[in-house]
């Protein structure tokens, strides 16, 4: 089977009624057969409309959706597997210390400035510490 997942996400679950239909009142829940026979052709059949002297028209066979979504479970979860050891592996996010570089250096001026940066911190971080120096390198706070 090809991957399924990106085909998957272009699905569009959908409520409609028969047009041919006594009472129009219930509405039912499914897929657009043509709408879907691009993606998965297989899951796709031609109901013939001859003994009711109806039109033909396009049905799904909804078991294959089962089978579709194993399939699109089990890819995402290898993404999901792939991530976490990219994480874990990931030493400088989980280890060091980061550092703010010169070219995001905050200029003061006069006796009461606004400090404004915005760092980006990963979930995994529990402590951060934050210290400003003065222009002659001596601390100022932490």
């Amino acid at each position: 089977m090809d991957k399924v997942l990106d085909k998957v996400m272009q699905l569009k679950p959908s409520l409609y009624h028969f047009t041919k239909q006594q009472s129009n009142d219930r509405r039912f829940m499914g897929m657009i057969a043509q709408e879907v026979q691009p993606l998965f052709p297989e899951a796709v059949y031609e109901q013939l409309g001859k003994n009711d002297k109806a039109e033909d028209y396009l049905s799904l066979d909804y078991t294959t959706f089962g089978i579709i979504a194993i399939k699109a479970i089990q890819e995402q979860q290898k993404e999901i597997e792939e991530l976490k050891a990219l994480l874990k592996g990931n030493t400088s996010v989980n280890q060091q210390p980061a550092s703010v570089s010169q070219e995001n250096a905050i200029n003061v001026k006069l006796s009461t400035t606004s400090l404004e940066q915005t760092c980006l911190i990963p979930y995994a971080i529990q402590r951060v510490y934050v210290t400003i120096f003065l222009q002659m390198q001596r601390m100022l706070l932490s």
